[in-house]
């Protein structure tokens, strides 16, 4: 089981990049979950973007990564 190091959200509005309200202590956490309906104000432009799997990167022990490329 990896743990996570990081979490990124890109905005879908002015595709700002933030570090994520939500966490995961592991990844399989994060790869089992769905996220629907999730929504977080970007600090950048302050729209409330969608938080789910497609503009969200995760970091995680071992240097790897999924997500958008951050």
């Amino acid at each position: 089981m990896e743990n996570v190091k990081k979490i990124k959200i890109r905005c879908l509005h002015c595709s700002s990049i933030f570090n994520s309200p939500i966490f995961f202590d592991q990844f399989e956490s994060f790869e089992t979950c769905t996220l629907i309906g999730n929504i977080v104000q970007c600090p950048t432009c302050n729209e409330m973007t969608g938080c789910n799997k497609k503009n969200m990167s995760i970091k995680f022990e071992g240097g790897g990564f999924v997500g958008f490329d951050s």
